[in-house]
């Protein structure tokens, strides 16, 4: 019984620090996705927030370019497989607010709803349905242009 309850203490002191470290990054992530906007442009790209120019326009080629959006699914499922984050799409890496107008162009229905649309059918197509309600879309006005937050969620593993 001696052995029993020692191998049981332990087994519950380790779970109980390991439960501690995650509360810990929990509350990091949260202390991250709670800042305004405009913080979390001023602070700039970090390990819960990333900038990316556009969804499908490459200012590049000065043209639609789909193959961002593999792009934007990938840094969408890298947060949601890390600790969550922030994913602002028409900013630039300096921090200058680029707007999605561009995007718009490029899309079936050229307003915000086509384009909240289409966020939803790159996170299906690429990474699937049941992921979508991991995904929060909140889009910004600044300066005449509008821009998108995807707040996105950690994906919570049940098997360790």
């Amino acid at each position: 019984f001696l052995l029993m309850g020692v191998a049981t203490g332990l087994g519950f002191g380790f779970y109980y620090r390991n439960m501690q470290k995650k509360n810990s990054l929990v509350r990091k992530q949260e202390h991250f996705l709670n800042l305004n906007i405009e913080q979390t442009i001023q602070i700039g790209e970090n390990e819960y927030t990333e900038f990316k120019s556009s969804l499908r326009y490459d200012y590049a080629k000065k043209n639609t370019n789909k193959e961002l959006e593999i792009v934007i699914a990938k840094n969408i499922a890298g947060f949601m497989n890390a600790n969550g984050g922030k994913l602002i799409i028409g900013i630039s890496d300096k921090g200058e607010i680029l707007g999605l107008e561009n995007d718009y162009f490029t899309l079936k229905h050229k307003n915000r709803d086509g384009f909240e649309r289409r966020v939803y059918e790159i996170v299906n197509q690429y990474l699937g349905v049941e992921f979508c309600s991991f995904v929060h879309i909140y889009f910004y006005r600044k300066f005449e242009k509008t821009f998108v937050l995807l707040k996105l969620l950690k994906l919570l593993c049940l098997f360790m």
